[in-house]
């Protein structure tokens, strides 16, 4: 693995650099703690891979579907972290996540309610991959 496979995808950098996981409830979450791109698809590019949390008492949540699911998560002002924990608010967009999430992804928007059920659609096969390997 190289240097250049170890870095973030710029989008993610950039959204970072926003600091929503500073501002906002439920965005408390830090994305070098417990989540990751799940490689799932071989030859696959990172931002194609799912974004996966594993808690250390075997909490398994799929995050967002891929890289851009994940800024429109966040451009509908859902953090990471209320993925895991359940969403018990009524969430806003924010402007710059919304711009920067268009820019991305190339499209106006993406509803919330298929975000989610996008990356839950992912979460049979993760747990099954987690229970193949810890017996």
């Amino acid at each position: 693995m190289t240097d250049e496979d170890r870095m973030l995808p710029a989008a993610l950098e950039e959204a970072h650099e926003l600091g929503f996981f500073e501002d906002h409830d439920g965005h408390d979450f830090q994305p070098d703690e417990s989540a990751a791109f799940w490689a799932r698809a071989s030859g696959g590019t990172i931002e194609t891979q799912p974004i996966v949390f594993l808690g250390s008492e075997g909490a398994l949540c799929v995050i967002a579907r891929n890289l851009d699911d994940y800024l429109w998560l966040l451009a509908n002002g859902v953090g990471p972290l209320e993925m895991v924990d359940g969403l018990h608010r009524v969430p806003e967009q924010i402007p710059a996540l919304v711009a920067l999430a268009r820019r991305h992804t190339g499209t106006s928007s993406r509803p919330l309610g298929a975000v989610i059920s996008a990356a839950e659609a992912e979460l049979p096969a993760l747990t099954a991959l987690i229970e193949s390997v810890t017996g």
